[in-house]
């Protein structure tokens, strides 16, 4: 089990420790009903909220003024976020960074699955966790409504499935088969297959899915996007002005900054490169159970070609049903004829 999760101020003065989370959910802010206070003026009396489920950690932002961003990022309110040691959080105008107590790297006990893997998908129903699915070494990961699925959309009355996510080679792989609900990925919408990213938030309908794809060497990853070393020392300070505070937003108190795009609040990257789905490979029954010694279960039982056309009859197979009809009809009006004559 993964210890603490401390929270550090960064500042022009230096670093000191503001609180520690030991589990559960905590809100924090200026002033909140339950949980830890930090006194700052610039943030929200309930800024935002920390949960901890399983090894993993998250966080979410509760509405706040002036907002909040994970490693220069802005976060979407309401919705939860995965965190990791070495991770910068900031909270309006303060700079706070997230490091485990047993240590700053993310080791595989803290992101609860085996060091050779770690890849999961973390589900949220209507905000509250409900499973983690793993993502296996081929072949489906996660299929949600449908008459077979894995997670039931409320309501859903349609057979196919309105999300798959499966492992394509390296990659991790969603798309929609049915297009009754709208599907999204860090809150675009999605029409064609999309290749996850380490941290993509998928929605449907009540659901909320995280990816969490784990680096598997640890090297401040967080703290080099903040332009920091790893251990957290300050190299690129901005001042945080009048003309750019909200409301409540006290200026003046310098933050850790990244080359921006284009700013409100904190900074936001430049958008990386999607992965080339073209260089994708999918594996077949018979190179599975060759390379692996099994064979698919529940999970491979779609094929991976054209996802429309992994379900129902083909036009083909209709119109033989079709002909049989026809003709088991006119035998039926002959034998009628002739009984009828006779």
């Amino acid at each position: 089990m993964s210890k603490a999760l401390i929270l550090e101020e960064v500042g022009s003065s230096g670093i000191r420790e503001i609180g520690r989370l030991d589990g559960g959910e905590t809100v924090i802010g200026r002033e909140p009903d339950k949980g830890l206070a930090i006194d700052h003026g610039a943030i929200s009396r309930e800024h935002g909220s920390f949960l901890r489920v399983r090894n993993h950690w998250f966080y979410k932002d509760l509405g706040s003024t002036n907002g909040s961003w994970i490693n220069g990022n802005s976060l979407p309110q309401g919705i939860w976020q995965l965190v990791r040691p070495n991770d910068y959080i900031q909270l309006a105008d303060l700079a706070v960074r997230l490091r485990s107590e047993e240590g700053g790297g993310i080791s595989a006990t803290l992101t609860g699955m085996p060091a050779t893997n770690g890849r999961s998908l973390v589900i949220f129903s209507d905000g509250r966790f409900i499973d983690e699915f793993p993502i296996p070494e081929f072949g489906r990961a996660l299929v949600v409504g449908g008459s077979q699925g894995d997670l039931d959309i409320r309501g859903d009355v349609y057979e196919n499935p309105s999300l798959v996510v499966e492992r394509r080679g390296d990659s991790v792989c969603a798309y929609n088969v049915a297009k009754e609900y709208e599907l999204k990925v860090n809150g675009g919408s999605v029409e064609e297959t999309s290749a996850l990213k380490d941290r993509d938030i998928i929605e449907l309908c009540e659901f909320t899915i995280l990816f969490n794809d784990p680096p598997s060497v640890v090297s401040g990853a967080g703290a080099a996007a903040m332009g920091t070393s790893p251990q957290g020392t300050l190299t690129n300070l901005k001042d945080w002005g009048e003309e750019q505070a909200g409301p409540d937003l006290v200026g003046g108190v310098p933050t850790p900054t990244q080359q921006p795009v284009s700013t409100h609040f904190g900074r936001t990257f430049e958008s990386q490169d999607e992965t080339d789905l073209a260089e994708t490979i999918s594996m077949d029954p018979s190179q599975m159970s060759a390379a692996y010694g099994s064979t698919p279960g529940r999970y491979g039982q779609y094929p991976y070609e054209d996802p429309s056309q992994q379900y129902g009859r083909s036009s083909l197979e209709d119109k033989v049903i079709i002909l049989l009809g026809v003709v088991l009809f006119l035998v039926l009006a002959l034998l009628v004829v002739w009984y009828v004559l006779v």
